[in-house]
């Protein structure tokens, strides 16, 4: 399983990461968790206090290039970095996994590094197909360029070779919502669910 944001006592993203890894872990499923550097401390702490929750980390770096990179586009670089990271560590791997299962910080647009697996990839839940109506714009004060270039992305994903990378080599993709699922269908994703 890999989860880019997974923290036991985090919030959001990151607990929703760590509480999927431990859900599958509490049905009686050893977890092999790929995560970032940073929630090795956190991580580790819990474990020893749950020495039988069946959850073996694996700490990925997310060193590469663009680490310097400031804003949005730092933070997205940063990501793909990790996927990057995150495949070729899976490739140097004998391990027989039964799924491959990326859980947290997810999009249909991203580049997913547990399809390099050679297990059924699993992704999501994700988004990425839906767009905000500009109607709405004026809720979000100063965000509207970065919107636009969201929608603009979104629309674009036929271009995009992670999106249909994604979409073409997961077994299944678990989406959030309506768009999603039609955005990875047209990509030629052979199973989707919400």
């Amino acid at each position: 399983m890999a989860a880019y944001a997974c923290d036991p006592h985090g919030g959001s993203e990151a607990h929703n990461g760590w509480y999927t890894a431990e859900s599958v872990a509490c049905l009686g499923n050893t977890v092999t968790l790929a995560t970032r550097l940073e929630h090795r401390g956190s991580i580790d702490s819990y474990l020893g206090q749950h020495p039988t929750l069946l959850i073996e980390p694996v700490y990925i770096s997310g060193n590469g290039v663009g680490n310097r990179l400031k804003g949005e586009l730092g933070v997205y670089t940063r990501y793909s970095q990790w996927q990057r990271n995150l495949a070729k560590w899976i490739r140097s791997q004998e391990a027989a996994w039964d799924i491959a299962h990326h859980v947290s910080w997810g999009s249909i647009d991203s580049p997913c590094g547990v399809l390099a697996a050679r297990a059924p990839g699993v992704i999501g839940p994700v988004g990425g197909g839906q767009v905000m109506d500009r109607d709405h714009y004026r809720w979000i004060e100063g965000a509207t360029r970065w919107e636009d270039l969201r929608t603009t992305i979104a629309h674009a994903s036929s271009l995009n070779p992670f999106a249909r990378h994604t979409a073409n080599k997961s077994a299944l993709i678990l989406t959030v919502n309506q768009a999603t699922a039609e955005k990875a269908a047209k990509l030629g994703a052979s199973r989707t669910e919400m």
